[in-house]
């Protein structure tokens, strides 16, 4: 039900990641993830663990179906014009909108302080994707570059990993 990957690791092909398996963790290194992840067709909520890095989107990535958890964060790989679209959660030190404050000392807490405001935009999900979104998943929510909806699943069945966290 697992699929585990020490050290940095690239999932650039979905059938690395099968549909009988719910979770993926990346142990000790970067995910980048250059392929949409799709639901499960048995209709269990799939999770992504990344710990000791980013998880990194290529601009391809479009639609997530997993909950994330990161203990870095979810950054874009290079610019997008795609929406992206996440059907679970989110955890990880990724702020919204913190960058735009005039006087802002909000870093990620595993980097050096002070930290520049390009470093400071890297985490900050209103920039995730730079430029006009022209490719949208969610039509309803034209203004925003990510949307994530809450999959009500993940505390009736939460995937592995996500167990102690939902009860």
């Amino acid at each position: 039900d697992v699929v585990i990957q020490n050290g940095d690791y690239i999932l650039d092909n979905i059938s690395n990641f099968p549909d009988n398996k719910h979770t993926l963790i990346v142990n000790g290194g970067n995910l980048t993830l250059k392929v949409d992840i799709p639901a499960a067709t048995d209709g269990k909520p799939r999770a992504v663990i990344v710990l000791g890095g980013d998880m990194k989107l290529w601009p391809a990535v479009q639609t997530i179906n997993a909950s994330i958890f990161t203990d870095h964060g979810l950054i874009a790989e290079s610019p997008s014009d795609k929406q992206l679209y996440i059907f679970g959660t989110l955890i990880s030190w990724n702020t919204i909108g913190t960058s735009a404050l005039i006087v802002n000392n909000v870093c990620p807490d595993f980097l050096p302080k002070p930290c520049s405001d390009v470093v400071q935009k890297q985490y900050d999900l209103n920039f995730l994707r730079t430029g006009p979104i022209w490719q949208l998943v969610q039509p309803l929510y034209i203004d925003y570059p990510v949307v994530i909806q809450y999959n009500p699943k993940l505390t009736s069945d939460p995937p592995p990993g996500f167990k102690k966290i939902a009860r």
